[in-house]
C-alpha cells in the first residue's frame, strides 16, 4: 500500500507542472489571451497525454529505465519553475474552495481512496494481463520497439500507449516492484472528481445533473475499482471517457448560468462564452486521442467534439494538429511492431517491410477478437456462421447483474433521447440528447465489431448514467433532489464499499508495503532458430515470465539480424 501512495505522488508530480503548462499554452493559442483558470485535476490527465507522447518516440529508441525519466525530470523542472507561482496560487484558492465540499463528499473520497488501495494490493487476475499485458510492459522496460514482435506472439503487436505509461511508472527495473498503480491512480482522480462536482452541485442547488453524478459514481466503483490491480487499458480508457463526460457537464452549467432563455441574443452570446473558453478544450480532445492510442475502440470518441467546440476551421486544424501530435509516435510504433499502420486494422495496407506481419494472421487476429466476444469460443468457422440469434443467448447469459442492466439502459436511451428532445428546455433536452446519440455511435461501432463489455466500458456506463437522468429530470425538483442526495451519496458510496468488500481477501503485512506479485506459471525455455523462448507447460498465460515468452513457438519465425533487438521476421514458404 505505502509503495502506492508513493507511486500516486510520483505520478502527480510528473504530470501536474507539465499539464498546466499546455493548458496556458493551449488557451493562448486558441484565443490570444489567457481565460480563466486550467484544473489541478485536469492538470494530471494533460501531463499524462503529454507524457505518452515523449515516450512513444523514445522508445523507439530506447527502453523506458533511468534515461526516460531523467529527460522527463528535467521537461518537468523546466515548466515547473515556469507556472510555478501560478500552481502555489492555485493551490492556495483550492484550499479556499473546499467549502463547497459537504461532509458526506469527504467519507466518499475517503472510502473510495480506501477501497482502491485494498484492491490495488491484489495479484492481477484479469486473464489477458497474464497473456499478453504485463509482457508487452516488460518488453518497453528491457527493448526500444522491436520490429515485426508481432511474430513472437500477435497480441505483442497490440501496440497501446498505455502500456508505455505503465512502463513508466513501474519500477520492476529498480528491484522494487509496485504493482501497476497507473489504473488505481486515474480510477481514483475519477472518483474523486465525481464526488467532487457532486458536492459542488449541492452546494449550488444545481439538481439537474446529480442522478447524473450518482451514477457514474456507482458504476465506476462496481465496474472499474475491482480491476484497478491488473494493467488492463480497459480500465484506462473507460476512465478517461467517463472523465471527458464530466468535464463536458461542468462546462454545460458554464454556458447555461450564462444568460436564462433562447434566443438570438443569447445563442450570440454563448457562442462568444464558447470560443474564449475554447483554449481549456484541450482537456477533452487530449484525452479522446490519448484514448484512441490506449485503444483502438475509442477511435468513435471524436463524434464528442462538436459537443464544446463550435465549428469554425481554425480551431479545428488547431485540434487536427494536436491529435496528429498525439497519434504520430502511435502509428510509427505501430508500424515497427507489425509493419502494419492500424493493428489489427488490414483495411490500411500501405507497407510492405520485411517484418511485416501476414495478411491472414491480422484478419485471423481480428476475427478471433470478434468471435470470442460473441460466443466465448475457439471455433471461429462456428462462429463466424452464427447469426444474431444464434449468439445472443448465450452472450446474454454469460453477463454480470449489474453490466445487464446497463445494457438495457443503452437499449432504451436511444427511443428516450428522442422523446425528450422536444419535451426539455434546450439547455438540457438537446444538450443531453445529443450526447446520448454520439455515445451511441461509439455503443454501435462496439456491438458490430467486439461486443464484450469490458472493451467499451466508459461509453455504456456513461449512457447508461445520461439515460437515469433523462428518466429522473421531471420527477425530481431541486428541493427533492438536495435532500436525497445528501443522504444517497453515502448510501450508494458505503454500500458499493460494502459489496466490493465482500470479495476482498484478508490483506498481509506484506502487501501493506507493496502489493502482491504475479503469480508464477511453469515454463521451458527452447532455442528455436538461436530464439531462446519460454513456453508456458501448461495453459497460454506467461505471467512474469522472462522474456521472450510465448504461448507457443511459431515455426515459421526467425531472427532478422545476430540480435532480438533487431527484430523477428517470417520464413517465406
Amino acid at each position: 500500500m505505502i509503495l502506492i501512495l508513493l507511486t500516486w505522488i510520483y505520478i502527480a508530480l510528473m504530470t501536474v507542472p507539465v499539464g498546466w503548462a499546455l493548458q496556458r499554452w493551449t488557451a493562448s493559442m486558441f484565443t490570444g489571451q489567457l481565460a480563466g483558470e486550467p484544473g489541478l485535476l485536469d492538470s494530471v490527465m494533460i501531463g499524462m497525454a503529454a507524457l505518452s507522447v515523449y515516450l512513444g518516440a523514445f522508445s523507439l529508441f530506447f527502453p523506458i529505465q533511468a534515461s526516460a525519466h531523467g529527460i522527463w525530470w528535467l521537461v518537468v523542472a523546466i515548466t515547473g519553475w515556469s507556472v510555478h507561482d501560478e500552481l502555489r496560487h492555485a493551490l492556495k484558492r483550492s484550499e479556499r474552495r473546499a467549502h463547497l465540499f459537504c461532509n458526506v463528499g469527504y467519507t466518499g473520497i475517503f472510502l473510495c481512496m480506501a477501497v482502491v488501495l485494498a484492491y490495488a494490493v491484489q495479484q492481477p487476475q484479469v486473464y489477458d494481463s497474464a497473456l499478453y499485458h504485463v509482457q508487452s510492459i516488460r518488453w518497453i522496460t528491457e527493448y526500444p520497439a522491436i520490429p515485426g514482435l508481432g511474430h513472437m506472439h500477435g497480441r505483442l503487436a497490440f501496440n497501446s500507449h498505455f502500456f508505455l505509461l505503465s512502463a513508466f511508472f513501474d519500477s520492476s527495473w529498480l528491484g522494487v516492484p509496485n504493482g501497476f498503480a497507473l489504473n488505481s491512480a486515474i480510477v481514483l482522480l475519477l472518483l474523486w472528481r465525481i464526488i467532487g462536482e457532486l458536492s459542488r452541485s449541492l452546494a449550488l442547488e444545481a439538481s439537474d445533473d446529480m442522478v447524473f453524478y450518482l451514477a457514474l459514481l456507482t458504476f465506476s466503483l462496481f465496474f472499474l475499482v475491482k480491476y484497478v490491480h491488473s494493467p488492463t487499458p480497459d480500465v484506462f480508457v473507460a476512465s478517461l471517457v467517463l472523465w471527458i463526460l464530466v468535464w463536458l457537464t461542468r462546462w454545460k452549467h458554464a454556458i447555461k448560468r450564462e444568460r436564462p432563455g433562447f434566443n438570438l441574443e443569447t445563442f450570440k452570446r454563448k457562442q462568444q462564452l464558447r470560443a474564449a473558453h475554447s483554449g481549456y478544450f484541450i482537456t477533452p480532445v487530449s484525452l479522446i486521442f490519448l484514448a484512441v492510442t490506449a485503444k483502438l475502440s475509442a477511435a468513435f470518441a471524436a463524434f464528442l467534439i462538436p459537443l464544446f467546440l463550435p465549428f469554425q476551421w481554425r480551431n479545428y486544424l488547431k485540434i487536427a494538429a494536436i491529435g496528429s501530435v498525439i497519434l504520430l509516435p502511435f502509428l510509427i510504433r505501430n508500424y515497427v511492431l507489425s509493419g502494419w499502420l492500424v493493428y489489427p486494422f488490414p483495411g490500411i495496407d500501405l507497407f510492405s517491410p520485411d517484418w511485416k506481419i501476414p495478411m491472414e494472421q491480422v484478419v485471423a487476429e481480428k476475427n478471433f477478437i470478434e468471435c470470442w466476444s460473441r460466443a466465448f469460443a475457439y471455433d471461429l468457422s462456428r462462429t463466424q456462421a452464427m447469426t444474431l440469434l444464434d449468439w445472443l443467448p448465450g452472450w446474454w447469459a454469460r453477463q454480470e447483474l449489474l453490466w445487464k442492466v446497463v445494457l438495457l439502459l443503452n437499449a432504451v436511451s436511444g427511443p428516450l433521447a428522442l422523446y425528450y428532445y422536444r419535451r426539455l428546455e434546450p439547455t438540457f433536452g438537446q444538450h443531453k440528447s445529443w450526447w446520448i446519440g454520439a455515445m451511441l455511435m461509439n455503443v454501435a461501432f462496439w456491438w458490430v465489431t467486439a461486443p464484450d463489455p469490458r472493451f467499451a466500458g466508459g461509453f455504456l456506463i456513461g449512457n447508461a448514467a445520461l439515460t437515469l437522468q433523462l428518466v429522473t429530470y421531471f420527477n425530481l425538483t431541486i428541493y427533492t433532489v438536495e435532500r436525497f442526495t445528501k443522504f444517497a451519496i453515502l448510501g450508494f458510496v458505503l454500500l458499493s464499499v460494502g459489496l466490493i468488500g465482500m470479495k476482498l481477501r484478508k490483506i498481509s503485512l506484506h502487501e501493506l508495503w507493496q502489493p502482491a506479485p504475479m503469480a508464477k506459471v511453469a515454463a521451458r525455455q527452447y532455442h528455436h532458430r538461436a530464439i531462446p523462448t519460454w513456453v508456458p507447460e501448461v495453459g497460454e498465460r506467461c505471467f512474469d515470465c522472462p522474456i521472450p515468452c510465448a504461448p507457443d513457438l511459431n515455426e515459421r519465425i526467425k531472427l532478422r539480424g545476430k540480435t532480438i533487438k533487431e527484430g523477428f521476421r517470417i520464413i517465406s514458404d
